[in-house]
């Protein structure tokens, strides 16, 4: 009934409200039947819910499973839940083992929602965990971890003891993931965590490991010496984990690296023990083994996992090693989608403010499109600042022209134009073609793109004055034929910022001075002679301009004034003020409180706090919740304990990446690697895709 009326109901509802041709019989008749369309489905939603709960009191198991499959993919709303979840608690006995595990995911789904209503039914969950199917142990775990009742806790901590020793690999997975549950709820069950962790910690199967390492990150990040016996296990099995457990692996193990094992930045006087010599040995060839992990991973298809490799590598890595993680963050990002792309260059941004030289061979990946995505075109337009050099500025150069060439780009020319006059600073060989660029902008027709090519003119000039004074000269002779106000009044604040100090330029040729001088001149008596008729931008800037020249020329002297007296009459208040103010400041012969200029805004962006990579709090720019920071460096180099010795396993890992005899990480950095199918050589982007399924079958 549903399916046919429905779609009834809106076709009529629809023609109501549009079909102006409709008489006003027919819409009474059509209104009648609405009425009673409704009337017919209102009662069959009451009796489907009701058969649905009569079937499931019912307790037939070809029933149960049938309604259960319907309210595992349509839940409903909360209410719904809340009138079906009781019906669903009668059903955990019974017979039929699909119909039971549909019964017990759809518990543990909703546990949290009724809470009360699961706690009728503690007894079957305890006594399905123990029972014989492994299945149905680790569904009753799941769904009595999910219910939040301080009441229920000493149970839960048992269950999860009991089940952390069971024999079967996903009830130990699922004990893993059940102490974060139980964490959340009660953190003072710390401890009893503390120790189902270092169980879980020496098991054999990497995936259980995996979970254990993930579910340590979130509930006791700084406690550092679980790790101790387990450090060197942990690097040897990671590559066989999946993709989330070796990125909170990684995480995990480059804090305790930074602990205990990374060389801090004042160390202390080298002695001549031997015990000593041989502690720091260790400790270097531990480093070293996380450090060959990372370098391993960065062979994997997952970003997430590149970019928690490179994070190591970045902090502790060799220049080889730092040179490679570039390459695989270029290759990972020229291989993702668009989405994960926005995220890799916030990353890669990151990494280029650090030590930009890592990724300066790579400039070309990051050239920009016209058609991404706005955000895109600006962030690789900003890495491209940082990592322009003398050798690939021309190449950065050339591929800017047939955009800022292109129609209907003035959202990208701006963005483009001001990177120009970053890399005209930073080069200052190429400063002259990109000028030359920017002054064909200048006068465009678009605003926005004006503007942008003006500051740009504006920075470049402040670097170098005694280089470009010819084409500000330039621009004050062509300032009537400036497209807009704005134009004119940003032009005049160049002026402003500089011309008090062009004339104490020792570099400056007294000629340019002059020239200056009198071409801001005419600007400002053209301005006075059409003062009211400008706009108020245009008029405070001359104001300012005339303020600047009153010391040095009569004849702005007497502008000056005329210029004031006008506008302390005017009607704007911004003007008036202005006004009153220079005329203080030249009555008082400061001048000079006009010369000084803020910082610039690059400048303290790079000053702000910088975030760990592959975190939210990089994206946002503020820490987000839930963000922890690398620990600090010890004081002295050494932990409290030295990095235990590897754990023996009874069977290794068939797919471990190192060798089975699991010797120490210094021993298995001398083993010759012919007989590794996982040797490690630069990883190359243009042959990377012929030999991925011959070296990466693990990863």
């Amino acid at each position: 009934r549903g399916t046919v009326l429905r779609p009834l109901f809106t076709v009529f509802s629809r023609s109501l409200d549009t079909d102006v041709r409709v008489c006003s019989g027919t819409r009474t008749v059509w209104m009648g039947r609405l009425v009673a369309m409704a009337r017919a489905v209102r009662p069959f939603r009451r009796s489907s819910a009701w058969r649905m709960a009569h079937q499931l009191d019912a307790r037939s198991s070809t029933d149960v499973s049938r309604v259960l499959n319907s309210l595992l993919v349509h839940p409903g709303t909360q209410e719904d839940v809340r009138r079906d979840f009781p019906h669903v608690v009668k059903c955990v006995n019974v017979e039929r083992s699909d119909a039971k595990r549909l019964v017990y995911t759809y518990l543990a789904r909703h546990a949290e929602t009724c809470p009360e209503e699961t706690l009728l039914a503690v007894n079957a969950f305890q006594k399905e965990m123990a029972g014989t199917d492994p299945h149905m142990r680790a569904l009753a775990l799941k769904v009595m971890s999910s219910v939040r009742l301080p009441v229920l806790l000493p149970l839960q901590v048992d269950a999860i003891r009991r089940c952390a020793a069971d024999r079967d690999r996903r009830v130990r997975r699922c004990a893993a993931m059940a102490l974060h549950k139980v964490h959340m709820l009660d953190q003072m069950a710390m401890q009893d965590g503390i120790e189902v962790l270092e169980r879980l910690l020496t098991d054999e199967d990497d995936d259980v490991i995996a979970t254990a390492v993930m579910v340590m990150q979130k509930l006791a990040p700084d406690q550092w010496q679980v790790l101790h016996p387990h450090y060197r296990t942990l690097c040897a099995r990671m590559a066989n984990w999946d993709t989330w457990g070796q990125v909170y692996g990684m995480k995990l193990l480059h804090g305790y690296a930074r602990r205990y094992l990374m060389p801090s930045e004042a160390k202390p006087p080298a002695t001549a023990e031997d015990d000593r010599n041989d502690a720091a040995q260790e400790k270097l060839d531990d480093l070293n083994l996380l450090l060959k992990v990372c370098k391993m991973l960065l062979l994997s298809q997952s970003p997430a996992v590149v970019l928690g490799a490179a994070e190591v590598l970045l902090d502790a890595g060799e220049e080889e090693q730092k040179a490679q993680m570039g390459e695989a963050l270029v290759l990972s990002f020229l291989t993702s989608g668009e989405e994960i792309k926005t995220v890799l260059l916030q990353n890669i941004f990151a990494i280029c403010k650090i030590q930009p030289r890592i990724l300066q061979g790579h400039a070309r990946h990051f050239y920009p499109k016209a058609y991404e995505n706005l955000d895109v075109f600006q962030t690789k337009l900003s890495v491209l600042e940082l990592l322009v050099n003398e050798d690939n500025a021309m190449g950065i150069l050339v591929s800017f022209l047939p955009l800022l060439e292109g129609r209907h780009m003035g959202l990208r020319k701006g963005p483009i134009l001001h990177t120009l006059g970053k890399i005209a600073c930073k080069i200052p060989e190429f400063a002259c073609i990109c000028m030359g660029e920017l002054l064909q902008h200048v006068f465009d027709n678009d605003e926005v793109v004006s503007l942008n090519a003006i500051d740009s003119v504006q920075v470049m000039y402040k670097n170098n004055m005694t280089r470009h004074v010819q084409t500000v000269l330039t621009l004050c002779s062509k300032y009537h034929a400036l497209p807009t106000p704005r134009i004119k009044a940003r032009l005049l604040s160049l002026l402003v910022a500089d011309l008090g100090n062009s004339h104490r330029k020792s570099d400056m040729e007294s000629t340019e001075t002059s020239d200056l001088h009198l071409f801001a001149l005419e600007i400002v008596r053209h301005v006075a002679c059409n003062f009211l008729l400008e706009e108020e931008e245009v008029r405070l800037q001359a104001l300012s301009v005339c303020a600047k020249l009153s010391p040095v020329h009569d004849v702005a002297n007497e502008l000056f004034s005329a210029m004031v007296s006008l506008a302390e009459v005017d009607a704007n208040v911004g003007t008036r003020d202005r006004a009153r103010f220079l005329s203080a400041v030249t009555q008082a012969k400061a001048v000079e409180l006009l010369n000084e200029r803020p910082e610039e805004a690059d400048q303290i962006r790079t000053q702000e706090c910088q975030y760990r990579l592959s975190t939210l709090s990089l994206i946002v720019g503020h820490k987000a919740p839930g963000y922890m920071d690398l620990p600090e460096f010890s004081n002295d180099g050494q932990g409290p304990l030295v990095v235990g010795r590897m754990v023996d396993m009874d069977q290794p890992s068939k797919n471990s990446l190192l060798q089975e005899s699991q010797i120490t990480p210094k021993e298995a950095s001398e083993t010759p690697a012919k007989d590794n199918k996982y040797n490690f050589s630069p990883v190359d982007i243009d042959s990377f895709y012929d030999d991925i399924e011959d070296n990466t079958e693990g990863t």
